[in-house]
């Protein structure tokens, strides 16, 4: 407003102005615009927009990290084929490993057999047989077979008595009462014998070594061979040299005041492992034992056998 009373108008400006009045021509000084009245225009020209939902304001990068994640997933699948990753083991070498670890187990239990190592051998065996009756299908045929009679053998040799037969009939010979003999008899069941003689068949039928009868005090005592029922199937028309050895079962006097020697029938074996024989003898052996053990063997897989069921 100039002094004369006249009112200017206009709108302020940054920089103050100097402008003449048009009533009386006076000049007059104009103040620029206050810095405080931007705030006031911005805060007002704000409070006129209406706020924004949350979702509305990140949509932008929402959107472009959904389409990142589609990138990278297609790239992966691009990839995926020529990634390193570990091979799935399948069954079968699984089964092989399992069958390997049992022939090693075999093998360790036939060493243990060569050595003389009987105790050790019948329990890896044992072992073994019990692994082998988890998985039948591990071994083929003649491999069951073979585990059988190397078990067979451990079993027979770690039982050997300390006793000869005659030590033990004689023993029977000294009590006079059949009852009590029967209770001290209890501590000599089970124990093995080995044999290495011919055998043949009498004219009964009935199946003799070369030196059927043993010697006690001045009597004589008889092994029952019948009773080992894997003798009864062996060709023995010609008499042959047979190895092989048996549980001992009882041992008492028949009617005509003669001993028997009985042994368990299914405790059988015949030897076939030359290092085991050599391990368990204690005198030399002679060239021929070495043939007589093949034989057997050959005997014994043209008979066969079931897997052990223990």
């Amino acid at each position: 407003m100039c002094n004369c009373g006249q009112f200017l108008r206009g709108e302020r400006r940054r920089r103050h102005q100097v402008v003449t009045c048009a009533n009386c021509n006076r000049r007059v000084f104009v103040l620029p615009r206050s810095p405080f009245d931007v705030v006031e225009e911005e805060s007002a020209i704000t409070a006129a927009v209406p706020p924004r939902s949350w979702l509305r304001s990140w949509r932008v990068t929402l959107l472009a990290g959904a389409g990142s994640t589609g990138l990278l997933f297609v790239a992966f699948l691009i990839a995926w084929p020529y990634l390193p990753r570990k091979e799935e083991k399948s069954a079968e070498p699984a089964a092989t490993d399992t069958k390997d670890l049992l022939l090693a187990k075999i093998e360790a239990g036939r060493e243990a057999l060569a050595q003389g190592k009987f105790h050790l051998a019948r329990k890896m065996l044992d072992e073994a047989v019990h692994e082998r009756n988890q998985q039948r299908d591990l071994l083929r045929p003649a491999q069951h077979r073979r585990l059988n009679q190397l078990r067979r053998q451990a079993d027979l040799l770690a039982r050997l008595s300390p006793l000869l037969l005659q030590e033990i009939v004689r023993q029977g010979t000294l009590v006079r009462d059949p009852k009590e003999w029967a209770l001290q008899m209890e501590q000599y069941r089970g124990w093995s014998f080995v044999f290495d003689d011919v055998v043949r068949r009498d004219t009964d039928g009935r199946l003799k070594l070369g030196n059927d009868v043993i010697d006690v005090n001045g009597g004589q005592a008889r092994l029952a061979l019948d009773d080992v029922n894997i003798l009864k199937d062996l060709p023995l028309e010609d008499g042959p040299r047979l190895i092989f050895g048996a549980r001992l079962a009882k041992c008492e006097m028949e009617e005509g005041g003669r001993w028997v020697i009985h042994f368990e029938p299914n405790s059988g074996v015949l030897l076939t492992d030359l290092e085991a024989v050599q391990a368990a003898s204690t005198r030399s052996l002679e060239p021929g034992l070495k043939a007589t053990l093949q034989r057997q063997q050959q005997w014994l897989d043209e008979l066969g056998s079931e897997p052990l069921n223990r």
